[in-house]
């Protein structure tokens, strides 16, 4: 606690399910979570939220998945299997690894933050409203003005995710032929 306030950091996790061949996609689940404590970073945040998609990933049995975020020192970690140097991040990274292994991660792809706005206003309504919120792929058609504003960056969130694989995979095959 700093001057008797608690820490508080917020995540936004987007779950989609995207067909790579024609670039449609439909949403799976979407949550903004609040954390609070002595010991909540937004490092931490991002390792959590990380975390809770990975969890419904695996419990939900979706295949191929992908991580995309924002936050360059959490993805480069699990890329690179070197958890942090923080004592207190440790824990939830290895959670977070053996997760990623498990649903076997295709890739970790950093997205710059402003084609990373579904995810970042998440987690603003959750710092706003103080409060945690799920919504459910069945939801979606009901979702009503609460959810207007957050579905509306959704596309242009995957479209910039289908060009950064798309640079990356060309620039493999081109490192390859040279």
């Amino acid at each position: 606690m700093r001057g008797g306030t608690p820490k508080r950091s917020s995540s936004g996790t987007i779950i989609v399910k995207v067909n790579q061949h024609t670039g449609d996609f439909k949403v799976q689940h979407v949550t903004s979570t609040i954390y609070g404590g002595a010991n909540v970073t937004t490092h931490r945040a991002v390792l959590l939220g990380t975390l809770w998609g990975l969890r419904k990933c695996f419990t939900q049995h979706w295949e191929t998945v992908h991580v995309m975020g924002d936050n360059q020192d959490v993805l480069q970690q699990q890329l690179n299997r070197a958890p942090p140097r923080a004592k207190q991040l440790k824990g939830d990274y290895w959670k977070t690894r053996r997760l990623a292994d498990a649903v076997a991660v295709q890739s970790w792809t950093t997205q710059l933050r402003e084609f990373n706005r579904t995810a970042n206003e998440l987690a603003r309504m959750a710092q706003s409203t103080g409060r945690d919120m799920d919504w459910h792929a069945g939801e979606m058609p009901n979702a009503g003005a609460k959810w207007e504003g957050i579905t509306r960056f959704i596309k242009d969130d995957v479209k910039q995710w289908f060009l950064e694989k798309a640079k990356s995979t060309s620039s493999k095959v081109v490192e390859a032929k040279v």
